[in-house]
This record gives C-alpha cells, sequence and structure tokens, in this order.
C-alpha cells in the first residue's frame, strides 16, 4: 500500500530541519536511541531520535548477559550471614545493576519472614539491590491469592483426602501434631487472615506413626488446590510455576540446595552449580570427619548441571583431576561488590582486625597464638575481632590465657563489620581452607595489608607475598608472627607502597570484571544445554586384582541406555562421605555385552582412613543420559590385602574396599 492509499491521517511535525510525517498520537521522546524502520512512521530522514514511534527505537546498549530471565537459588537468607550468602546477594545485585534487569533470588527455607519483608530489609541495609527481589515457596503459597496459584501444578492426581485443621495457633503461623515420643506428624501453616494455607502430613501410611509424606495446599474457602509426596516435589513445582516456559538461566548458589535441584531438568531452563567451598578438603576424615549427606550427594550429581562454577583455577584442577567435573566447568572469582570503606590517610600501625566465623575452618586459634608471640617480641599489637560461632567460649578463653584480654576486643556480629578494614592496619586470616575469601578482597579494597595462610584454594590467586600482602605457609603460627612483625618494622611510605598495591590488586576482582566472565560462561553454558535422564544401569564384577599400582577390575554392564555411552568411568564413595572420586575406564563391546576395565590407583586408595570404606561403583554419561550403580561382586573371589588395604564383598553383594583390621 502506498502512503497515498494508506487510510490512516498522517500528521507532518517539523523538528530543526527535519520533517517527519506520523501518526498521531505514536511518537515518544527518546534519547541516544538507534532509528529501526516501523509501520508507523512515514518518509523519516533521522539520524538522531528524538521523537520517535513508540517501541520503534533499539537501544544500542551490548548486554553483559544472556537475555534471558536469570535466577539465583540459595537454600535460606538467614538474619545473620557470612561469606557465602553474601556473594550471592553481591552477584545478584551486579547481575540486575550492570545488565539493568530484575533479578529474583529464590529461597526454599520454611522459616524466612515474609518475602516482601525480607527484601526491604535487606535493600534498606545495602546488601541487595533495588533491581533484586527475595522470593520464597512458602511465602508464596500463603500469600499469593487463589487466582495466582490456579496455575500451581500438583503431582498428585487425583487429590487424597488430607488430614483434620489444627488449632490456629495465636503467636505464629504454624500448629504443630506430634507423637507421643515427640516427633513432628503434621504442621498446619496458616494465612495472615486466619484460612489454612498448608497443611503437610508425615504419618500417611499409618495415622499416627511417622511415615509417609503428604503435603497439600488449601485454596482460601478451605478447598484442596494440589499436593506432593515431598518436599523435593513441591520445590521442583514452584520453579515450574515460577519460571514457566521462557528460557531461562538458573545458578544454584549453595551446595545444600544443589542437593535438591540438580535433577531439576528441565529443556527450558540452563542449570548453574556454583562452588563456593573446598570440598576436597572437607572430605579429608583429618580435617572434618566428611561433608555432609546433602553436600556430598551434591557433589557426586555435578555432571547433572550444564554448568559449574568455581572459583579459582587451581580447584578447578583439583575437580578435574578428582573426576567431579569434565567440561562443564568453569573458572569464576568471587567479585568485590564496592571497596569496603574508604582508605584512611593514618592508621595506628599496631591495629588489626578479624572478620570470620568462630568455626573450625577459620582456626582463630592460629591468630591468637600469632598475635601472642609478636607481642611478646615487644609489637604492640591489638586485634579487633568481628564474627560469632560456637568456639566464641572457647576463643575468649584462649585469649585470656594468652594475657590478650586487654588487646583483643570481642565485637560480635556486626552487618558492617568491613568497614573496619578502612582504619586497621593489617589482618589476620588463618583459615584450614577457603573458596575464594570475599573477606581478603574487602581488606585490600581498603588499604589494610592481609598477613594470611597460603591454603588451598583463593589466598595466593589474589596476594603476591611481599608485594600487597604476606603469604605463611599453612599452619605455621611462628611464620604468621614473623610476618606481623616485619610490618610492623616497615617504614611508612613502605606500608603506604603495599597499601596502595593491595588496593589496586582487589581493583581487578570488580563486579564489572567479574560479570562479564558469567556472561561468557552462561552464554556457553546455554549452547550446550542438555536435558538429562538418569537410566537404569547394572555391573557385575568379573575380575578383580589388587597390585601395587592399585585396584584393577574388569566388570560387565548392562543399561537401557543403549549405544548412548560418551563416558565410561570407575568411581568411588567414601562410607564417611570422606572420599569421592572416578577414573576413565576402557569399555569394549563383545558377545556377552559391554565389559569395562580400570584401576582405582593406590594414591586414591589412600583415601580410606581409620574405620571407613570405599563403595565401588560403575559411572556412564551419555549425550542425554546418566547412570550410576554398585558393582556386584558376589561369587567373585577377592584378592589377598595388600599394603593394608582388603577388597570384599558386603553384605548386600557388592564390592567395597576398606583397611585390614
Amino acid at each position: 500500500m502506498s502512503d497515498r492509499d494508506d487510510p490512516t491521517p498522517i500528521a507532518p511535525l517539523l523538528i530543526g530541519r527535519v520533517m517527519l510525517r506520523r501518526a498521531p498520537s505514536e511518537l515518544v521522546y527518546r534519547e541516544h536511541l538507534a532509528l529501526v524502520p516501523q509501520p508507523g512512521l512515514r518518509h523519516a530522514c533521522v539520524v538522531i531520535g528524538l521523537l520517535v514511534p513508540k517501541g520503534g527505537l533499539v537501544r544500542s546498549r551490548r548486554t553483559l548477559l544472556p537475555r534471558v530471565p536469570i535466577y539465583i537459588l540459595v537454600s535460606i537468607i538467614p538474619e545473620t550471614f557470612g561469606g557465602m550468602i553474601t556473594v550471592a546477594l553481591q552477584r545478584a545485585s551486579a547481575f540486575a545493576d550492570l545488565d539493568h534487569r530484575k533479578i529474583e533470588v529464590l529461597t526454599k527455607s520454611p522459616n524466612m519472614v515474609d518475602q516482601d519483608v525480607r527484601t526491604q530489609q535487606l535493600r534498606s541495609s545495602g546488601q541487595i539491590s533495588d533491581n533484586v527481589r527475595i522470593r520464597n515457596v512458602w511465602s508464596d503459597l500463603e500469600t499469593r491469592s487463589d487466582e495466582a496459584l490456579a496455575g500451581f501444578p500438583s503431582r498428585v492426581d487425583p487429590l487424597m483426602p488430607t488430614a483434620d485443621e489444627l488449632p490456629l495457633p495465636e503467636e505464629t503461623n504454624q500448629s504443630p501434631r506430634l507423637s507421643e515420643d515427640g516427633a513432628v506428624l503434621q504442621i498446619d501453616r496458616f494465612r495472615s487472615d486466619g484460612t489454612r494455607a498448608i497443611c503437610d502430613e508425615r504419618d500417611v501410611e499409618h495415622r499416627g506413626e511417622a511415615g509417609g509424606r503428604l503435603i497439600t495446599l488449601f485454596t482460601r474457602d478451605g478447598r484442596p488446590r494440589a499436593q506432593w509426596r515431598s518436599e523435593r516435589q513441591l520445590y521442583h513445582a514452584w520453579l515450574d510455576w515460577v519460571i514457566g516456559a521462557d528460557e531461562s538461566i538458573l545458578i544454584v548458589d549453595s551446595a545444600t540446595a544443589g542437593n535438591v535441584f540438580f535433577d531439576y531438568q528441565r529443556d527450558n531452563v540452563t542449570t548453574v552449580q556454583a562452588i563456593h567451598n573446598h570440598h576436597l578438603l572437607q572430605m579429608r576424615s583429618n580435617e572434618r570427619g566428611g561433608v555432609a549427606p546433602s553436600v556430598m550427594r551434591m557433589l557426586t550429581h555435578l555432571d547433572w548441571f550444564d554448568a559449574v562454577a568455581i572459583l579459582t583455577a587451581r580447584q578447578q584442577a583439583g575437580f578435574l583431576e578428582a573426576g567431579f567435573v569434565s567440561e562443564n566447568s568453569f573458572v569464576a572469582p568471587n567479585m568485590l561488590a564496592h571497596p569496603a570503606a574508604k582508605p584512611s590517610a593514618e592508621r595506628e600501625r599496631s591495629g588489626g582486625v578479624i572478620v570470620a566465623r568462630q568455626v573450625t575452618q577459620k582456626r582463630l586459634d592460629h591468630a591468637l597464638d600469632a598475635l601472642a608471640r609478636a607481642r611478646a617480641e615487644g609489637i604492640h599489637a591489638q586485634v579487633d575481632i568481628f564474627g560469632l560461632g560456637p568456639l566464641t567460649r572457647r576463643l575468649t578463653r584462649q585469649a585470656a590465657k594468652l594475657g590478650l584480654s586487654e588487646v583483643v576486643d570481642w565485637k560480635g556480629y556486626d552487618s558492617n563489620a568491613k568497614a573496619s578494614f578502612g582504619t586497621a592496619s593489617f589482618t589476620l586470616m588463618s583459615s584450614r581452607y577457603e573458596g575464594h575469601p570475599v573477606a581478603l578482597l574487602e581488606a585490600m579494597s581498603a588499604g589494610c595489608i592481609p598477613i594470611v595462610y597460603d591454603i588451598e584454594f583463593g589466598p595466593s590467586d589474589v596476594v603476591t607475598d611481599g608485594v600487597d600482602g604476606f603469604l605463611v605457609p599453612p599452619g605455621d603460627i611462628e611464620g604468621m608472627a614473623e610476618a606481623l612483625i616485619k610490618l610492623h618494622g616497615m617504614t611508612n611510605r613502605q606500608r603506604a607502597r603495599m597499601r596502595k598495591a593491595a588496593i589496586r590488586r582487589s581493583r581487578d576482582f570488580s563486579p564489572a570484571n567479574v560479570t562479564k566472565v558469567w556472561g561468557e560462561q552462561l552464554a556457553k553454558a546455554q549452547k550446550r544445554k542438555t536435558t538429562l535422564r538418569a537410566r537404569k544401569l547394572d555391573a557385575e564384577l568379573i575380575a578383580v586384582s589388587l597390585t601395587a599400582q592399585g585396584l584393577h577390575l574388569r566388570l560387565k554392564v548392562t543399561s537401557e541406555m543403549g549405544g548412548d555411552m560418551r563416558d565410561v568411568m570407575l568411581g568411588w564413595i567414601g562410607r564417611g562421605r570422606d572420599a569421592y572420586g572416578r577414573v576413565p575406564a576402557q569399555a569394549k563391546k563383545t558377545r556377552g555385552g559391554l565389559v569395562i576395565e580400570g584401576t582405582v590407583t593406590a594414591a586414591e586408595l589412600k583415601a580410606i582412613e581409620g574405620n571407613s570404606a570405599l563403595d565401588l561403583y560403575a559411572f556412564v554419561r551419555g549425550s542425554a543420559t546418566w547412570g550410576r550403580t554398585r558393582i556386584a561382586s558376589s561369587g567373585v573371589q577377592m584378592p589377598k590385602a595388600r599394603d593394608g588395604l582388603l577388597p570384599y564383598t558386603t553384605a548386600a553383594g557388592n564390592l567395597s574396599v576398606r583397611r585390614e583390621a
């Protein structure tokens, strides 16, 4: 149709020397935009946009992140929290502000306050951006309208009968029903208007006896709306409802959440697990005694995520060597959201600060010992310690015993503790292990000189010894004291030079730099997105031998995976959750089926300590399938013990290795 044939009246508009003809009421004011053709615009000769068609101009801004919704998921955001939650919230805020988008942080804790209240609390305290919103599954179920929840997917069909409503509580929104021995058999959750929102039954199999679970959502007029047989089912259904059918990215930002969501497999959702801690060291029984069951479940299912974000290159190398991850991993360090404080030009050289939870991992007893030794050499250092934890009382007693009561000030929890880095001369970090400590970046950003154990992982990826801080061999208390003495003996100019170097180094971890890394890696994860499905796998031991090189296995594998077997591995899981790893195996098709051969090396078998044992597995990963199974070994002759290690068949008929009694 020509302009003359167009029935829409065209009104001319003169802007400077540029004539536009437009349909009335279709122009809006825009600045610094790129012009694109639109049906409402005729005969435009505009090279800059001032008055333009609604929706007709597109910003030339380049986005940092993929142009899809991004959700960040954690288990809980408690009233007081440490590094992991801080990192997740800082990343969410950086993504939102730098990429001009809204970000939702999803939580699953049943004990969180109303999500809108929590969002406002965190915004008011500056812990999240105004473009970030906190969202909680239980809060959604209790506060959303019946109409909004109409599309919430049920996993029970038809709906089952539910337990009678419990009495409305007076001071809380939850009412429990207990067994005679105090076990929780039912929890009813109520809305602010007094109607029952949720009935969580835990004695479904036999009334009055714990067993079976049924979670029911009710409308405000008391009708059952949807049901789930586990929290896992409910949480997955909630994600389906929140995300919908849009292509999206889900970043799981805690290990315990990863345990629940590794099998959240949807064609439209790219999933990423963020690793925050040194789980390899946590497994060693001489350090902690094994990881939590939920963390081990996450670690043994990292294949299920489209990407795994790891904080340092050294940690990634350790994960690759142990067989935790493969090509789905990438390195993205923690970011420094903003300088912790304005660096003070004048500082008392003897004043230090420590910001750390008082737990075994942080090893604050070493910091106190180092402080005492430095003072014994005439260094009049004193330290403010921020943080709380189960070891507070023990550490205060130690400080008193060392004669430090007058020079160590226990500040407790302070959400703005990092501001103290701006006036402190130094900070001591004596942890057993870290991921990529945010407190280290915060200290350096404020010109507070770090004296830190060179542990796995993190410190040496940030600090250059003698340039912007001091690296001390792990566990070397005397070395930490000597570094403190050396710092105290430096000239003002030398200390000022080191402070400036620390500030410069901290800028390498700016939100813009780290967000760019995330953007590139998330785009790659989208391209390799795979929706995994678990498939049944059986493995039967054919032969086993134990040599100086290790445990050699030959087994027959049958599966429902057909020919889709990209990676074949032998693996082990410590019964005390103190070991996990995998090694590649060779697969060969024979008349009798698929035969797998491989060796668990002698070095890997050293993970067995004390009364622990390694349970052996076969792993198979296909392009879109995954299988893992214990190795059946009944009837197979076991080799004699060697170097104190003994392969054996368990009572369930599967292969394991333990220390010889």
